[in-house]
This record gives C-alpha cells, structure tokens and sequence, in this order.
C-alpha cells in the first residue's frame, strides 16, 4: 500500500551566524592548476540515502566495473551493464545496494568530476555520481492516480500527469499495455508504466565566486533534480557541515546550521533526484518523479579523495565515458563539464 500525506520536510532549526571559508585568487589558481581534486574535496557534499517499504536504493558505482578495490578499466568492454527495472517499490532490485544495516556509513563510490573556469569571477566544479538505473515499472490506474489529487491523461502509450502543487508539476511515462478505451475512460484499468530508464547519472555542481577583494567563496549549489536543476544560494542550503565534522565523522547532526562548506545533499530513494532536504512524507510511484520524493538519511558518505576521477576529455576516463552509450541518462559527465557555464 503506497502512503501519501503532507510533506514531512525536516525541521529547519534556527541557522547560526557562518560562513563558508574563503581562499585566496593564488590559492585558487593553484588548485586548479594541481588538478581541481583539492579544490572539489573542501567543499564537497556529504551525501544522503534512505530506504522507503522497506525497500533499499540502488547506491552509487563505478561506471567501467570498478569496485572499491579495484579501479574502473576504461574501454567499452569494461562497460558497468544497466539493470533491469522490477516491480515498484522495489526500486533497488540487480543493482548495488548500501549493503549495510540502515543507520551506518554507506560504502566508498566514486565521483567523477570535472571542472572549469567559466570566466575571471566564477568557477564551477561538477560532481557526477553514477547508477546502474533509476526507478521501476508501475501498475496503477488513472483513478488511482487521480486520487492523490493529480490529473492524468492518457493518449496512446504516453501518459501525462499534472501535479500543480510540485515543480517539475507535469511529468510523462511510457505505458508499456494497450488498455481498451472504455476502460481507459471508466479510468479503472492498470496501466503497466515505466517510471525510470537504464542507467542514471545525477550530479551536483558548485558555484565559486571571486569578490572585488580577490577572493573566492562557494555562492551557489546546482542539484540535479531531473531535466533541471535545484538552484540554491550557498546561504539557502539548509544543512551544512564544517570540514571538522566531516573529520569527525559527524553526518546526522547537526541539522539547521547553513553557510558551513559542506552541503547536506539527501539523493531520491528511487530516482536520485538530489536535494538539500529531508522528505519521508510520499511514497507513491508518481511522487518519486516530482519534487516530493522521498529522501532520507539512512546512510551517508563522504568520497575520499582518492575516489575522485577526472572526467573531462583531457583524461583516459572522460574519453571512455564520452565514448559510451548510456541510453537516456545522456548527462554524462563530459557532456557535463561541456555545458556546465551554463547550467542554471
């Protein structure tokens, strides 16, 4: 039975007086010119994932059968194969799962990053996580739909679904059934949909500034959600860690305190949409396609440096990526790096 109720959003506590630090122009110039990995980890996000029925996600991986062991090989026979969808809600079914009991830092995965200097005040940093799918097949009725309080209409296999309390607020699945048309209008027949694709790739992308003293501070947060993405004034980020929390190996508190250099990014149990916030309150099919979809703090994990790859095309990596064919996750990480000045 799936649940739908007012979103259970965490709690926003009371945000304390912070700021993220600073480096100088030199500095900057010097970490990108070593690379940009030193650069990506200082303000790297610690990342969320949560289980929903009881059901886990499917978790981060290498993208060339990599492991934590063993480092991706990079030709197109070393390929990560996609998984097939299963039945909803199991979303996490032939993929990589935490692997580990809920409550518990998650395993090593990679990010691969890239990153350019758009122009003489901004620099962007992008980090790309990889999956081998995202979300499930779905059977459910258009009055089923429709009693969420969404409109959704049917012509031939493609269904459309409005949800005007949400953005994005209109979203589209494939039907894979052909239903006959007096029970299409009796609205009362399954409708077998897919709700996601092989392979996934998300990603978050931040934003340095240089201000008229020459120095440089993370300003925004880009959060892929979709098409699009969560675009987020650094001060906006609801959650935030200090590099020596992260030390630590604090995750789950504190919560509420912003401006730290660190954001708290909580990914999509079903398809890895990614979002400063915590959300426990929807787990029916079509949320996890909108912006309440379910995230929650079950594991997390914060990437080691040396699980950083470079994956523009000056790299092995990048060249082996750009090369691949990942079906409708076209957001590879060069066609990234190539687009990302002008992500907004």
């Amino acid at each position: 039975m799936y649940y739908t109720r007012p979103i259970a959003i965490s709690a926003l506590l009371a945000s304390t007086a912070l700021a993220a630090t600073s480096i100088s122009d030199e500095e900057m110039t010097s970490l990108l010119n070593a690379g940009g990995v030193e650069l990506a980890v200082r303000y790297a996000p610690m990342w969320f994932f949560g289980q929903a029925m009881n059901q886990p996600p499917c978790y981060p991986t290498w993208a060339f059968s990599g492991s934590p062991t063993t480092p991706d090989i990079y030709d197109l026979d070393h390929q990560t194969p996609p998984a097939p969808q299963c039945d909803y809600p199991d979303v996490g079914c032939n993929c990589r799962n935490p692997g580990v009991p809920i409550g518990n830092p998650g395993p090593a995965f990679p990010i691969y990053y890239s990153y350019q200097k758009c122009n003489d005040n901004e620099v962007r940093v992008a980090y790309n996580l990889f999956y081998e799918k995202d979300g499930a097949t779905v059977s459910i009725s258009l009055k089923a739909i429709e009693d969420t309080g969404r409109q959704a209409k049917l012509e031939g296999n493609n269904l459309t679904v409005v949800d005007d309390n949400f953005d994005p607020h209109v979203v589209r699945f494939t039907v894979n059934n052909t239903a006959s048309s007096q029970a299409v209008a009796a609205k009362s027949v399954d409708l077998d949909i897919e709700t996601g694709h092989n392979y996934d790739w998300e990603r978050v992308i931040i934003v340095h500034s240089k201000d008229s003293n020459n120095y440089w501070t993370p300003t925004r947060a880009l959060l892929s959600s979709h098409s699009k993405y969560h675009n987020l004034a650094w001060g906006d980020i609801q959650n935030t860690l200090t590099t020596e929390e992260i030390n630590a190996g604090n995750a789950i508190d504190p919560n509420g305190v912003k401006n730290n250099d660190h954001p708290k990014v909580y990914v999509a149990w079903s398809k890895h949409a990614n979002f400063d916030t915590r959300n426990t309150g929807w787990n029916d099919p079509i949320s996890q396609s909108l912006d309440n979809a379910f995230r929650s703090q079950d594991w997390w994990h914060f990437v080691d440096p040396s699980n950083y790859i470079r994956s523009d095309l000056s790299t092995a990596a990048g060249q082996a990526l750009a090369s691949a064919n990942w079906g409708d996750a076209t957001a590879n990480p060069p066609h990234v790096h190539d687009i990302m000045c002008n992500a907004s």
